[in-house]
């Protein structure tokens, strides 16, 4: 009787290592798979990163005063939006023919941290597709914007109308 309940004993515990053995080893060959497919995703991933760009030094207040534009503060003309000047940010702009002259509506943001509302005059100058040429300047002006808002405001112009796309700069405090 010892005899078969050792057998029995036996029997089981090798079973249950088995087991063990077949389940770690399915285990890792999900980890292997799941490595795999990790690592190539990391791969595509990583072709597609472009080198970082080194971090700029802030400018002090003085520096970057709205009558001083840096370089790549919307003063240079481009098709590309937002467009940052100072503590605004022109967001969108539609530009429209009214009585024969340009007109615009646009989204502005105030991005500035004074609680009691930003004011400020606008200029959106339109530029030749070269950028050579300027085509027309729309003028607006917005009060009592409270930080992160975005207001809609009408460009107005006496500049003659001429269809088509034109790059533009945004300045604010002009």
């Amino acid at each position: 009787m010892w005899l078969a309940l050792g057998g029995v004993a036996l029997l089981v515990g090798g079973c249950s290592i088995g087991a063990v053995a077949a389940s770690s080893g399915e285990s890792n060959e999900s980890q292997s798979a799941g490595s795999s497919s990790t690592v190539t995703v990391t791969e595509t991933v990583t072709a597609e990163v472009e080198p970082a760009e080194e971090p700029q030094a802030e400018e002090s207040e003085s520096e970057s005063a709205d009558d001083q534009p840096a370089p790549d503060d919307g003063t240079e003309p481009s098709f590309k939006f937002p467009k940052q000047n100072g503590d605004w940010r022109l967001d969108t702009l539609q530009v429209t023919e009214t009585y024969g002259d340009f007109e615009a509506v646009g989204r502005i943001t105030y991005t500035g941290d004074d609680k009691s509302g930003g004011e400020n005059t606008f200029k959106v100058t339109l530029f030749s597709k070269d950028g050579s040429t300027i085509i027309a300047t729309m003028d607006t002006y917005a009060s009592d914007v409270k930080p992160g808002q975005t207001v809609t405001v009408d460009f107005y112009s006496f500049d003659a109308y001429q269809p088509g796309k034109f790059p533009s700069t945004f300045q604010n405090n002009f």
